[in-house]
């Protein structure tokens, strides 16, 4: 084994030979101790079927090492002056690849492990790169401080968003100090040896990945302050309306709370809460204005569907749209769709989360009830309708949002009108999908589909509280 003095000896005759002047702005310093990277190699149980990344190898000595425990060694550098000069140190050494370029937009072929020094520089980047792809262990060298993060208490100086995204997916160990002479030359801080190992599953669930991992990152830039003030920009970057926003803030368990306070499972149930209030689905969000019906159990079941059964071609038309959440999850992946609904609060809101979501030029919104906005010559490969379908009096319709659920006296009101015209619009190969209670007689539903000559079925259903809610496939019937 090379002598610790040996190595730093060697270092400096390599940047001089290959006139390489470490720069600062990559975090270029040179692992000087032998003995620690023996150590290094240990942490990660090495045997000759494991795939090692080594990210920034500078010389190679690490790499040398490593390769002589392991099948595959996949060493990247960003430096062509280190990379020449690793191909002339490890000339001959078969089970080697080295990548030039940087880590994080290389194509890296497959590892399981990893053990290496990497740049201070590209710390954070790298952390979240590693922890998005599957392997078994990595045992890196971070600074001090940030190594500290990864595993920091709740409440404690340095509990930040490292540490939430971190213990979501992975168990962290600090194994060992290294003192900034370790590396030639000096970094000006002290380092520590970390190793990962990633969890079977998350220790908690939460519903939206991505939502969670940006409410993470958006509060923790105000860990000091109450969650509802810091949770705020969360909101208005997801385009929620801003007299609408305190109050949702306001709303939320943890409110009174400041972010440090709060434990990885409080930011997961934080999401779920979030999530439950209907303020999004998957990676969209929606306003929902005062007099327009809020999305519910209803809404994401027939919603759970659409993603499945609309394709790229296909043009769609969402009878009562709302808020236009079916419209728009649809749009995401239809050629066109069309919305309409006979509330103008409705159609003004559908709008405005149309363009919200980035699908306003695919969303035709039009003012009218039922298919009177539809010219008789338009037709539509899918038929959506959320149909209002309680019973319900008079006097409960006299409102906007009454009108958006009360299906009159046996809840059939719009249902029935729906069946007759439906199929006008509908393509020879198109399909009808409509939500409906059990409270509004399902197998009536059936039957008059039936005598519209449309072959129909429940092909979804949840109960809720009184009733159970059902999604209908309805199609012409093949001759």
């Amino acid at each position: 084994m090379i002598s610790e003095m040996s190595l730093l000896q060697q270092t400096k005759r390599l940047l001089y030979a290959h006139r390489v002047f470490p720069k600062k702005r990559l975090g270029q310093h040179f692992m000087t101790d032998s003995a620690l990277l023996q150590r290094m190699i240990s942490y990660a149980a090495l045997n000759n079927e494991d795939a090692v990344l080594e990210v920034g190898a500078g010389f190679g000595s690490l790499t040398r090492l490593l390769s002589q425990r392991c099948k595959k060694v996949v060493a990247v550098e960003v430096d062509p002056k280190l990379i020449q000069a690793m191909r002339e140190q490890l000339q001959g050494v078969r089970n080697i690849e080295l990548i030039e370029g940087d880590v994080l937009k290389a194509s890296i072929p497959p590892f399981n492990k990893v053990v290496s020094t990497p740049p201070y520089s590209i710390s954070s980047h790298l952390l979240f790169w590693l922890l998005g792809r599957p392997f078994d262990i990595a045992v890196l060298t971070f600074q001090k401080e940030f190594a500290e993060r990864l595993a920091a208490p709740v409440g404690s100086k340095d509990y930040s968003r490292l540490t939430v995204n971190t213990y979501y997916r992975a168990d962290v160990e600090l194994l060992d100090y290294v003192p900034r002479k370790a590396f030639y030359p000096p970094p000006d801080v002290d380092s520590l040896v970390v190793r990962l190992k990633p969890k079977p599953k998350p220790p908690f669930k939460v519903r939206n990945e991505q939502v969670f991992f940006e409410l993470v990152q958006t509060v923790f830039t105000q860990r000091n302050k109450k969650l509802r003030n810091a949770i705020l920009p969360f909101f208005k970057k997801r385009g929620i309306m801003k007299e609408k926003v305190q109050e949702l803030a306001d709303s939320l368990t943890f409110h009174d709370k400041r972010v440090r306070e709060l434990a990885p499972e409080d930011f997961g149930a934080l999401t779920n809460e979030i999530i439950e209030k209907q303020i999004f689905y998957d990676d969209l969000a929606f306003q929902v204005y005062k007099d327009v019906y809020e999305p519910a159990e209803d809404t994401f079941l027939i919603a759970d569907s659409l993603v499945q059964i609309v394709k790229e071609d296909d043009t769609l038309l969402d009878i009562g749209t709302g808020c236009g959440i079916l419209a728009i999850i649809a749009a995401k992946k239809a050629k066109k769709v069309i919305a309409t609904d006979a509330n103008p609060h409705a159609v003004k809101c559908a709008r405005l989360n149309a363009k919200i979501n980035g699908v306003a030029l695919k969303i035709d919104v039009r003012l009218g009830d039922l298919f009177q906005p539809i010219q008789k010559t338009e037709r539509f490969d899918v038929i959506v309708f959320n149909a209002p379908y309680l019973p319900s009096s008079q006097r409960e319709q006299r409102t906007w949002i009454g009108r958006a659920w009360a299906g009159g006296p046996n809840g059939r009101q719009l249902i029935d009108c729906f069946i007759i015209e439906a199929p006008h619009y509908l393509k020879r190969n198109g399909k009808i999908f409509l939500v409906q209670s059990s409270l509004a007689n399902i197998d009536e539903t059936l039957e008059k589909f039936h005598e519209a000559s449309l072959k129909a079925q429940v092909i979804a259903e949840k109960k809720v509280a009184f009733e159970t809610i059902v999604v209908i496939q309805a199609s012409h019937l093949s001759k």
